[in-house]
């Protein structure tokens, strides 16, 4: 989903080619932001209701090939989303217990982050610390089977303790780099802190409601992203100028680097030429 929210930017890819999601950061963040909630809140749905591998398994090849609709023959994107396909007709064919699910994402996460402490300790701690809350919540909820008034109360506000921490990651890779693909990661570490407040029950339908409801308004902020010109006076479109001089012959040129208004992508012109 977020491979495909990036294409539908419409923006290109690169240092001068992102500029257009930059100016736009703040609304290109809520997107992804919606994006992400409503993934989540759909595999929740999906696991604990059942009965929802086609949909999901359809949900996850519309996004592989839409990738190659907006940017092209995207073999990762469709590769992507046939996996995708395979595990939610694997996975969300019958319903699932609270429980059950939940100590699998745990068990999970407990494995990564065992593997990162042997092959990258200094990374390890990104999936531990948030295990540490969930383990917690995990013990105070009786892996979210006992539900007494306070203790909801108790494993919401773990989960925002430890979420305000991975989010503040999730912000700083999105500032970082254009991968948001990675994003994905953040997503998963959020599911270990939330699993027991949206996990489904299998009679329940409107949580599948709400999480297409959600993911339909990330793509919309999305589109937003796409069509609204993000330049103005007091924000004015980025130019890269440069000037080279020949050394041996004394020739010397000037180019400019500017998006096109149709593809957002930076193409060269030369305004000057000249020979000294």
């Amino acid at each position: 989903m977020f491979m495909l929210a990036r294409r539908v930017t419409g923006a290109g890819f690169g240092f001068y080619d992102q500029a257009k999601l930059l100016a736009n950061v703040h609304l290109w963040e809520v997107a992804l932001l919606g994006v992400g909630i409503g993934a989540l809140l759909y595999a929740a749905a999906a696991v604990g209701r059942g009965r929802m591998r086609l949909a999901a398994a359809g949900l996850a090849l519309l996004a592989g090939v839409l990738c190659t609709a907006f940017s092209g023959w995207n073999l990762i994107g469709l590769g992507i989303g046939g996996a995708g396909a395979v595990v939610a007709l694997l996975a969300f064919g019958r319903p699932a217990g609270v429980a059950g699910t939940w100590t699998g994402i745990l068990g999970l996460a407990f494995l990564a982050a065992l593997v990162l402490q042997v092959v990258a300790p200094t990374a390890a701690f990104l999936i531990a610390w948030p295990l540490a809350f969930a383990a917690l919540a995990g013990a105070v909820s009786a892996m979210g089977t006992w539900r007494p008034v306070a203790v909801p109360i108790v494993v919401a506000l773990l989960a925002a303790l430890a979420l305000q921490w991975v989010l503040s990651f999730a912000h700083g890779v999105f500032i970082g780099i254009d991968l948001v693909e990675i994003q994905a990661l953040f997503v998963w570490l959020s599911a270990l802190l939330l699993w027991p407040l949206i996990h489904a029950d299998p009679e329940e339908t409107r949580p599948r409601t709400v999480a297409l409801i959600v993911l339909a308004v990330g793509f919309a902020f999305v589109g937003l992203v796409r069509v609204i010109p993000p330049w103005s006076a007091r924000h004015p479109q980025p130019a890269i100028i440069t000037y080279v001089v020949q050394g041996a012959t004394g020739q010397s040129s000037a180019s400019a680097w500017r998006p096109t208004p149709r593809t957002g992508r930076a193409v060269c012109s030369r305004p000057t030429a000249a020979t000294s």
